[in-house]
């Protein structure tokens, strides 16, 4: 019998796809985006849903934008391959080390589940980048990989464009801005302000209870203690562009442990958590 060596291959159109589609919530998008940001030792990061008309429809757009360490020409291409991360070895000068949440490559492609994808980003020095690809859900169902078109801007182009997403605040510093057009079908519901609010806190990594904890155990952590100085501003849908108003969530918050006793008095085994924010909502009124 005659023996040969076989190396097993990857349907990259499949696989791109089935990533995709892995998670089954539209809020989830706001995970991922956080984490990223998160590991780009970000010090503020906007997370905004509108909806726009185009071509006579109603199309909802994601914005997914940071101040951590941008991507370059070569950074961004990892950006959009499949298990294919890259990471800052060290953090920004006097900065504590953050633990990195994602090294597989797999979170950002969620956002192929989309009609479009734009990536505005600046390192701080080389030249910022911009890339759009178009229709990547429709090239993957026909088992396509769908193509990305990468170009170099100037730093007056960067400014233009980020003021024209709304986010002039970045000016001509480093970070990433990401729009997701027709996200997950286009639907709305899990978008709304209020429900994206409750996610953010309760399912990401915003929501982390370690500042909670280390104070219960009467312990410090350095990084703990780095991203409670993190800002993030949420709007989500029903919060109108023209009421010029963002929203902080808080990483810093007032947990209260109770025992629910019944009627006679006895103590179950079970408890009642109430959770507040010590700044709330709105914190402040930000340009949109």
């Amino acid at each position: 019998m005659t023996e040969y060596e076989y190396i097993p291959i990857v349907k990259e159109a499949h696989a791109f796809r089935e990533i995709s589609l892995d998670f089954t919530t539209p809020a989830e998008i706001f995970r991922e985006s956080i984490a990223n940001s998160l590991d780009a030792y970000a010090r503020r990061i906007w997370l905004r849903t509108s909806v726009e008309d185009r071509r006579a429809r109603e199309t909802v757009v994601i914005d997914l934008v940071d101040d951590g360490f941008g991507l370059n020409e070569n950074t961004i291409k990892a950006f959009l391959n499949l298990s294919d991360s890259v990471k800052s070895e060290a953090p920004p000068p006097g900065n504590p080390a953050r633990r990195m949440t994602g090294y597989k490559g797999h979170g950002t492609k969620i956002y192929y589940n989309s009609e479009q994808v734009e990536v505005l980003s600046y390192d701080g020095r080389s030249s910022p980048v911009y890339c759009r690809m178009v229709d990547p859900r429709g090239e993957l169902a026909v088992n396509k990989v769908p193509k990305a078109d990468i170009k170099k801007l100037s730093l007056e182009a960067l400014k233009q464009q980020r003021e024209g997403w709304g986010f002039g605040e970045l000016g001509l510093g480093q970070g990433t801005s990401i729009r997701v057009l027709g996200y997950h079908q286009n639907t709305k519901s899990g978008l709304e302000h209020d429900r994206l609010r409750d996610f953010v806190l309760w399912f990401t990594r915003w929501g982390s209870w370690e500042p909670k904890l280390c104070a219960v155990a009467k312990t410090t952590s350095t990084e703990v203690a780095d991203l409670t100085k993190c800002s993030l501003f949420l709007r989500g849908l029903g919060k109108k562009p023209s009421q010029q108003t963002a929203f902080c969530l808080s990483r810093r918050m007032i947990v209260t442990v109770c025992h629910i006793s019944d009627s006679r008095g006895n103590r179950p085994d079970y408890v009642a958590l109430t959770v507040d924010c010590i700044d709330g909502w709105p914190l402040d009124v930000l340009r949109s």
